[in-house]
């Protein structure tokens, strides 16, 4: 499977490596050259700035920073930066699932009405403790969820591939 990870910070390029491991293809997003550089030195899956990559890929997940703002509140402006990036390039239907720390409602309300209908969407929190030598991404249980049940069920099935325990919930 194609996925795109938008955003190789230490919650995107962890995700990226693992899933290349488990035999995605994978293309990692991101904006700053200086990242680029260091990710190209010890990376095995394709990284880029160019979000046009993302049009042949069939599960996109949006790994991007959402720093507090002044109120204390998630800064989404990352979140829909990537998206209206996305949308400029995504021409077929894909998975697109949010792994930015948000609130609840963010997919529906923010990401889907950016990019359109014709996507399915899912919500799999990120759950990265860098520091953390005896739970990583394989083997810390994720919680996914998605706007339909199709759209769980593929973003389910992405998440197995790679990690040891998948937990469904009822909504994002």
């Amino acid at each position: 499977m194609r996925v795109a990870i938008i955003g190789q910070g230490y919650v995107g390029s962890a995700l990226a490596r693992a899933a290349s491991a488990a035999g995605h293809e994978v293309l990692g997003i991101e904006l700053d050259p200086s990242r680029i550089a260091e990710l190209l030195r010890d990376s095995d899956y394709e990284i880029s700035s160019d979000y046009k990559l993302v049009s042949d890929c069939e599960v996109v997940v949006i790994a991007v920073p959402t720093p507090l703002d002044n109120q204390r509140e998630p800064d989404l402006s990352y979140v829909k930066a990537a998206c209206y990036s996305l949308k400029e390039v995504l021409t077929t239907p894909v998975l697109v699932i949010n792994e930015s720390t948000s609130f609840p409602g963010t997919l529906r309300n923010v990401i889907a009405p950016i990019l359109g209908e014709s996507h399915l969407y899912a919500s799999a929190p990120e759950r990265i403790d860098p520091a953390n030598e005896k739970w990583g991404i394989e083997n810390t249980p994720r919680l996914i969820a998605g706007l339909s049940q199709s759209s769980t069920d593929q973003a389910i099935d992405f998440y197995q591939s790679f990690c040891s325990s998948v937990i469904k919930v009822s909504s994002p």
